[in-house]
């Protein structure tokens, strides 16, 4: 799966969110390739400009935010997104196979590594 969901189409639920009101996530969109079952992309000093109401269908963004975060050493935002990518199990007891559950603790163990 790519990085940014469907932002660049008519996605609007938590990936897309995140990176309509982070708009400088939108970056990662050009320089990180597909992530493969054993990688995460984590998102450093991410800003947010926008606030918003609603959600999917009612997703509204509103005025411009001042983004309060404090900053580390580097000047970036003390703000850490990690992605990564969900697959869609048509049938939800495929999620269970050995090779599937694998896939899910390998990204999980990768997000606490980074803490």
């Amino acid at each position: 799966m790519y990085i940014g969901g469907a932002v660049m189409d008519e996605g609007c639920v938590q990936e897309e969110i995140r990176f309509t009101i982070s708009t400088e996530m939108l970056v990662s969109l050009l320089v990180c390739e597909k992530m493969q079952s054993n990688e995460c992309i984590f998102l450093i000093g991410c800003e947010q400009f926008l606030t918003y109401t609603g959600y999917a269908n009612t997703f509204k963004a509103n005025a411009d935010y001042i983004d309060k975060t404090p900053k580390d050493s580097w000047g970036r935002k003390l703000c850490h997104v990690v992605a990564m990518d969900a697959i869609y199990y048509a049938n939800p007891l495929t999620q269970y196979t050995v090779e599937n559950m694998a896939r899910e603790l390998i990204k999980a163990h990768l997000m606490e590594i980074e803490k």
